[in-house]
């Protein structure tokens, strides 16, 4: 019997989220490199200061760090700025690119131009600034990401004035440093600030890209008849989505085959990976008929949802070429002698996209 174009469709999305993963970590890059030109920034602020040395009184201290945090809020409020500007432009090109990917691996497994309608760049800039991802919009994300920065400078500089610091004991608080023992102290970005940052990215572009494929393929209603949830179902899988795998909705978000779970795109948490996979309608369902089509690629076109459709048995099952190819020939080696897990891989760190070589990479 001949597998089912919605199967085929499960595993392309299983494909795109290996390739989404190595966006992402490209994106996590960029955040941090942005961010560590605004600790420079904060340094070169704080190098200004004078009468830190606990000869003045504490009263007089705390002015003079009062002083600097005004100061350094307006920088770190003017920075967070650029970067969501630069973000979202970047999200939007993005959101086209994830619209044209799903009408095309649609079209190339039926094997007719079933979809036509893709994002243009005005709706796409919409689609980022407008989406709800894990119940947040983009703005909301950078807001949370320049508030924890903010929140961990203020309490450096206010314990540093509890203890009575030296100015260049508080710049080393913000760059890190290694002490006399040899125990490294974490810089000002690497805490809180970094885990928010880099939680916040991986969020947004796994939504947006969900985003970007829902809306392109809704508005092919006449051939897509729902979408299946698929998950990345790896050790660091949650109940919530492990749960949802494999399930499906109609376009109207009404559950399919029995399915009680209540409609979500996803992400529906902080670093969900889950994606969605169209599910097309039968030729029956479509009212086609097709003869130029050989039985088998007819049968396959069957209306019937995906069986549930595990990330590390599809991953396993594929040739050793396309392991090679997308785990890059030194993880590979790894991978296949046991030193790195299957969490390692999928979280594809080092093997990080640009947008421009996404566009480039050719499934096989």
């Amino acid at each position: 019997m001949p597998e089912s174009i919605n199967k085929k469709l499960a595993e392309k999305a299983v494909l795109q989220a290996l390739k989404d993963a190595r966006y992402t970590t490209g994106q996590r890059k960029s955040i941090m490199k942005q961010l560590s030109g605004t600790v420079d920034r904060l340094v070169a602020e704080l190098s200004k200061l004078t009468g830190l040395d606990t000869s003045k009184s504490p009263r007089r201290r705390k002015q003079i760090i009062a002083s600097f945090l005004q100061d350094a809020e307006q920088i770190i409020e003017k920075d967070f700025k650029a970067f969501e500007k630069s973000f979202t432009s970047e999200m939007s090109s993005y959101a086209v690119y994830e619209s044209e990917a799903a009408a095309k691996t649609v079209n190339t497994a039926v094997g007719v131009n079933l979809v036509s309608k893709t994002l243009t760049e005005k709706q796409a800039v919409a689609l980022v600034s407008e989406a709800w991802i894990a119940n947040k919009t983009v703005n909301e994300y950078f807001k949370g990401m320049q508030e924890s920065l903010k929140a961990d400078l203020f309490t450096a500089m206010r314990r540093g004035y509890l203890t009575g610091e030296s100015t260049e004991s508080l710049i080393r608080k913000i760059r890190g440093y290694v002490d006399a023992e040899g125990i490294q102290h974490a810089a000002l970005i690497d805490g809180a600030t970094r885990k928010s940052a880099e939680r916040a990215v991986r969020t947004m572009v796994m939504g947006i890209a969900n985003e970007a494929r829902h809306k392109t393929l809704v508005e092919d209603a006449d051939v897509v008849k729902g979408f299946q949830w698929v998950a990345t179902l790896d050790g660091r899988t949650c109940a919530d989505c492990a749960s949802r795998d494999g399930l499906a909705w109609d376009l109207d978000g009404n559950g399919l085959d029995g399915n009680t779970f209540p409609y979500e795109t996803p992400p529906i948490h902080a670093s969900c990976r889950c994606t969605l996979a169209p599910v097309l309608k039968s030729w029956e369902e479509l009212g086609m008929d097709l003869p130029e089509f050989d039985p088998s690629t007819r049968a396959s076109m069957d209306g019937q949802v995906s069986d549930t459709l595990d990330f590390k048995e599809w991953f396993d099952s594929k040739g050793a070429a396309f392991q090679a190819k997308w785990l890059g020939p030194g993880r590979y080696e790894l991978w296949k002698k046991g030193k790195i897990t299957f969490r390692d891989l999928v979280d594809q760190n080092g093997r990080e996209l640009t947008l421009a070589q996404l566009k480039e990479l050719v499934d096989d």
